[in-house]
Formats: C-alpha cells, sequence, structure tokens
C-alpha cells in the first residue's frame, strides 16, 4: 500500500473539543509498522554489536604488554 493511501485511511477519533485523543489505522498498516520496528531493533542491535567491539579494539590498543592472537580473538566470538 502507497503512504497516500495509508494517509488517507487514517482515522482520529476526537474529544467533544474536537482534540485528537486515538488514531485508528489499518491492520495492514500495523503490522507495517511493527516489521519496521522489529528490523530497526535487529539493526540496532548489529550497530551496539561493532560500537562494543570498536570499544573492545581500542581497549586492547591502550593495554601495555596484552597481545592477543587472531585465534584467540575469533574463539572469543
Amino acid at each position: 500500500m502507497m503512504i497516500e493511501s495509508y494517509i488517507n485511511s487514517i482515522r482520529y477519533v476526537t474529544d467533544i473539543k474536537g482534540r485528537h485523543q486515538e488514531v485508528i489505522i489499518p491492520i495492514k498498516l500495523w503490522k507495517d509498522i511493527v516489521e519496521e520496528i522489529e528490523n530497526l531493533k535487529e539493526k540496532q542491535n548489529f550497530l551496539m554489536g561493532i560500537k562494543t567491539a570498536c570499544q573492545e579494539v581500542k581497549i586492547k590498543r591502550t593495554e601495555k604488554g596484552s597481545k592477543q592472537t587472531l585465534e584467540e580473538f575469533l574463539n572469543e566470538l
């Protein structure tokens, strides 16, 4: 579904003063939103893993006399 048709199918519940209180959206749009959130969570977890790894590398570089072989590093994964 195109974004324009989503926008046209969104409905608002208002109070007696006309202020928006709730939003009603099509189930397809809701499922797409949930799927996108799940995808973003996966990306966030991946990027946080890279960030943590970079921080660990930085710490290892600053530690004196602490050398690790590639095999040891890979075994930690």
